[in-house]
């Protein structure tokens, strides 16, 4: 954005995200380069600016009618706003071609039909001439694809993004002797976000090697001596419980208590027992279930903590905390086969495990039943096997070598992939991850 801001053509950019949050956290990157005057934050109208941050505040309009929007659309250079909200621009009064370039961030987490609405209504394109209109695609198809609830939608191919069709489907941006179009296709290979132990063995699962950590050594490592590390050095922990699998009433959401509890106790280690201490928006808590985000909230609540982020995969898809706490939730295997049909969890689902493990910068800690967890052959039996062999284990023994259980975990996870083909794909996944987004934003 600033290298574009700077360009002698002066273009006007829109640059949208598919989320409030990551709109928002544009805006405070971009903060330090541009002034109020050339950047403008665009709210829906049923957003109160009580609800951003105060750097984000300086860059929302205070009058929010439709006139007053336009106006700023039209006079200032960037204009930043979700995907969704861009669509409706034109019933505004911005006319197609205002902007010269139109940049999606986060696009491996858009629908199609969103980027593509905003790109028609809003843009003006010439195969010939570069300069007249520009869209630029940033984000990671190895992580979360669109939330789709409807099935109908789900079946026509709406759960993958627009990036990644591209990506995957299209000829002039798919790989060619396993090398993508340079002139297309820039991959960005610095991380600079995690320390290496956090960054090595998804690096290794889904981006072949490539990425090279880059991160302020004072940040990245400044969790690598904690003195509650089973192994310094290696900030990465798992510990295994074997807790029990609840919910109330109907609901499909599951919640664990003694996860629960255990998440407490490292936050406890966290704020109270470390020096320096970590303050709340350090720490970041995922979980898949929206009844154990409620839980794990209440639980800190008795201990006086609050402002700790507790949500779902797909609430932290795009942000960062020092510590991230992640609990798996799932403790008995006969329970998979609902997890599959509902495609809840994290269990066989690649891309929020993705997503989950690669939030941290400094530490990252994983709660869960390895038994279950185990499963997962391809995603987090790994990670598991990655923990023990670097001896960061803690709580309950658990050797991978023990096939005892093994039958009866892939005799529930092939009868569950029968119920889903039988049953076809559910909303519950979907619906879950966008009541945590709603009540995020």
């Amino acid at each position: 954005m600033y290298q574009l801001a700077r360009h002698k053509d002066n273009p006007k950019i829109l640059l949208v995200a598919p989320s409030n949050d990551a709109a928002d956290i544009l805006v405070e990157r971009l903060a330090s380069c541009f002034p109020p005057s050339e950047l403008r934050r665009l709210l829906a109208f049923s957003r109160s600016i009580d609800t951003v941050s105060p750097i984000v505040r300086e860059y929302v309009e205070d009058n929010a009618s439709p006139e007053s929007q336009l106006k700023a659309i039209l006079s200032s250079r960037i204009i930043v706003s979700t995907v969704n909200l861009a669509a409706r621009f034109s019933f505004l009064g911005v006319p197609a071609g205002h902007f010269n370039v139109l940049c999606v961030d986060e696009a491996g987490h858009a629908t199609e039909p969103e980027v593509v609405s905003v790109a028609s209504s809003l843009m003006d394109f010439d195969p010939h001439n570069p300069n007249v209109g520009q869209m630029i695609l940033a984000g990671d198809p190895k992580q979360l694809g669109p939330l789709i609830t409807s099935d109908i939608c789900r079946k026509f191919g709406m759960n993958t993004s627009y990036m990644e069709r591209l990506m995957t489907q299209h000829d002039v941006y798919g790989r060619k002797n396993d090398k993508y179009p340079s002139d297309l296709l820039t991959k960005l290979v610095r991380n600079y976000r995690s320390h290496p132990s956090v960054l090595k063995l998804p690096n290794e699962m889904f981006y072949d090697g490539e990425l090279e950590c880059c991160g302020d050594k004072m940040t990245t490592h400044s969790m690598a001596k904690w003195e509650h590390l089973p192994s310094k050095g290696f900030p990465v922990v798992f510990h295994a419980v074997h807790g029990e699998n609840l919910r109330e009433g109907s609901s499909p959401s599951w919640f664990n208590p003694q996860e629960a509890q255990q998440v407490v106790l490292y936050v406890n280690m966290l704020m109270k027992e470390t020096r320096p201490a970590l303050k709340p928006d350090d720490i970041g808590i995922i979980t898949p279930y929206q009844r154990q985000a409620q839980k794990i909230r209440l639980a800190l609540e008795t201990q006086n903590i609050s402002d700790i982020k507790v949500g779902s995969v797909e609430a932290f898809q795009g942000q960062e905390r020092r510590c991230i706490i992640v609990s798996t939730v799932r403790a008995e295997a006969e329970h998979v086969s609902s997890d599959l049909r509902y495609n809840l969890g994290f269990v066989a689902n690649e891309k929020r495990f993705n997503v989950a493990v690669t939030r941290a910068k400094t530490l990252l800690i994983v709660i869960g039943n390895p038994r279950v967890l185990a499963l997962d052959k391809e995603n987090w039996l790994p990670f598991l096997c990655y923990c023990k062999d670097n001896q960061s284990w803690q709580g309950e023994d658990w050797d991978p070598n023990d096939t005892e259980k093994d039958d009866q975990a892939k005799s529930a996870v092939h009868d569950a992939e029968w119920e889903v083909v039988e049953a076809g794909a559910s909303q519950v996944a979907e619906q879950e991850a966008v009541a945590f987004i709603n009540r995020e934003e």
